[in-house]
This record gives C-alpha cells, sequence and structure tokens, in this order.
C-alpha cells in the first residue's frame, strides 16, 4: 500500500513552510478583501463566507501537492483543484434566490466563483497573480457601480404607494418587510389609513431599474390592490414582470 505525506516534515522540496503559510495568508487576505465588500452591502455572501471560500480552495489545492503516491502513474495533484470549480457551484447556487418575476444572489454567486478561484491561484503559488485577480474583482463590484451612476445618473427618488386591503396585517407586515431589506432602514416607510386599504408610501430610485425589481414581489402577495407613484403613474419594471402588472392593474380588487 503506497505511504501518504501528509506532514510538513514530508513538504516536496519545491514547498517550504514559508511558501505554506505565505499562499494561506495570501488566500485569507484576499478573502476578507472580497468579503468586506460584499458584507458592507449586506450581501449574503459576507466577510467570513468569502474568506473560507478562499481559505478552502487554496488548502485543497495545495493538498494536491502535500499528498504524494509513490508507485502510481499518472497522478494529477490539480485535479483537486478541478474539483473545487464544480463543487463550489452548488454552494453559489445556495445563494440564488427566483421569484416570479425577478431573480437575486446572481451577483453574490458569481463571486462566490470568482473568490474560489482566487483561493486555487493562491494554492498554486501564483500570489501576485492572486492579488490582481482581487483587485480585478473589487474594480468590477464597486466600479462598474459607479460606471453606470456615470452613464445613467445618480438615484433619482420618488414617492411610491402599495394600497394594501384592511384587514390584511400579514399582508401590510411583508410589504413593510420587503421595503425594510430593500431600502436597509436607509428611509422611513409611513402607513396612512386611506378608503378601503391601507396606503404604505415610501421613497423609491425611479431611474435604476434594478432598484425597483423587488416591487415585483410586492406585487404578488394577496391583498395588495395596486403599486403606483404618488402622482397615479405605474413604476416601469422587468420586461418579463409586465404580464403579472398588467393582471394586478386590471384587478384591483385582487385577494
Amino acid at each position: 500500500m503506497p505511504e501518504i505525506a501528509l506532514t510538513f516534515d514530508n513538504l516536496p522540496a519545491s514547498l517550504t513552510m514559508l511558501d505554506v503559510l505565505v499562499r494561506v495568508g495570501t488566500a485569507m487576505l484576499c478573502g476578507i478583501i472580497i468579503g468586506w465588500e460584499r458584507e458592507s452591502l449586506g450581501k449574503p455572501a459576507g466577510l467570513r463566507t468569502n474568506t473560507l471560500i478562499c481559505l478552502g480552495a487554496c488548502i485543497y489545492m495545495m493538498l494536491g501537492t502535500f499528498v504524494s503516491l509513490p508507485g502510481i502513474a499518472g497522478s494529477d495533484p490539480s485535479r483537486i483543484g478541478a474539483q473545487v470549480v464544480s463543487g463550489v457551484g452548488f454552494l453559489g447556487a445556495g445563494t440564488i434566490i427566483r421569484g416570479r418575476g425577478s431573480i437575486h444572489g446572481l451577483t453574490s454567486a458569481a463571486t462566490i466563483w470568482v473568490a474560489a478561484a482566487v483561493g486555487v491561484t493562491c494554492g498554486a503559488g501564483f500570489i501576485f497573480s492572486a492579488l490582481l485577480f482581487t483587485l480585478a474583482l473589487l474594480t468590477v463590484l464597486m466600479g462598474l457601480g459607479r460606471l453606470e451612476i456615470m452613464s445613467i445618473g445618480p438615484c433619482s427618488f420618488k414617492t411610491i404607494e402599495v394600497r394594501v386591503d384592511n384587514g390584511m396585517e400579514r399582508t401590510q407586515s411583508i410589504v413593510a418587510g420587503l421595503f425594510e431589506l430593500h431600502l436597509k432602514g436607509r428611509h422611513p416607510l409611513i402607513w396612512v389609513g386611506e378608503g378601503t386599504g391601507k396606503v404604505l408610501r415610501a421613497p423609491i430610485c425611479e431611474r435604476h431599474m434594478r432598484h425597483r425589481t423587488f416591487l415585483v414581489d410586492v406585487w404578488r402577495q394577496r391583498g395588495v390592490q395596486s403599486v403606483q407613484y404618488e402622482d397615479g403613474t405605474i413604476p416601469s419594471l422587468p420586461r418579463h414582470a409586465d404580464e403579472l402588472v398588467s393582471e394586478s392593474a386590471g384587478n384591483p380588487g385582487r385577494k
């Protein structure tokens, strides 16, 4: 039975203890940098998640170097790294939430996938490349948002009104929760009693489509009569949600 070298005393000649520390330390640093950006935005995969992903991918990649299988032809340490690529897909899929008319978490899932690639790069010993890839990832996550503001313009807020049937306290709580989650407590929510229902008034960006996609989930709630701006106009939503909005607007008394 072939012997497996699992101790630091049996490291390959090309890999020293300092190399191990540098690779692990760089993987953790890259994970912290990536995770900090996600954590600051309140995303599901934050600081600890991305740090663990980078660290785990680095460890698995180095494991291919640590483990020596004398006498076995065709032993390829890079196969472990290949399994990281496929395995991290399941982790990324867990951050994607798909509702009727909207999908959330794609950016977080893609970030997890790239974070794993950065960890594998660290484990393979390409330290400078790993730092460069981390910088490129931050440029995409932070820089493209600013590019959108430069091309489309900054957020332009407008008051939106969501009318909910009286007696639908559960729906009112869900609708308020959706707005709180989206606005992150930065803007106040005001409930007023009006006619046959209660109306939630809150500011929302009318310029960027991605800031309004959550309204599709608001439309879906049982007891929601209408969703419109205070001037009576209907907010534009993603094209695939037009049918849902048309049905809701055409039947304001739906239950």
